[in-house]
């Protein structure tokens, strides 16, 4: 009976030992996600948005972001983004 507890437990360490993930580099440009060009753009922005990859390169863009902003007469704020594809899109 006690060597059934220790095989046990031997299979049980082992297996946990192996179960771990793989470790891979995280690649920050990722093949298939979205190119933008969006200069200026602060980092908290980068940081939340991780699905798409930002390029310095407006020709490697697949869409280019142009935000204005305009204030408003009763002293509010109206901010207006484009979006213009190209290349793909």
């Amino acid at each position: 009976m006690k060597k059934v507890v220790l095989l046990l437990l031997l299979v049980q360490l082992f297996c946990n030992a192996f179960s771990q993930e793989a470790v891979t580099e995280s690649d920050t440009i990722r093949k298939h996600a979205l190119n933008v060009y969006f200069p200026d753009v602060p980092d908290f922005v980068k940081k939340e948005i991780t699905f798409i990859n930002y390029v310095r390169d407006l020709k490697e863009a697949d869409v280019y972001l142009i935000i204005s902003f305009e204030e408003t007469g009763s002293g509010g704020e109206t901010i207006t983004v484009y979006f213009v594809g190209q290349n793909k899109f």
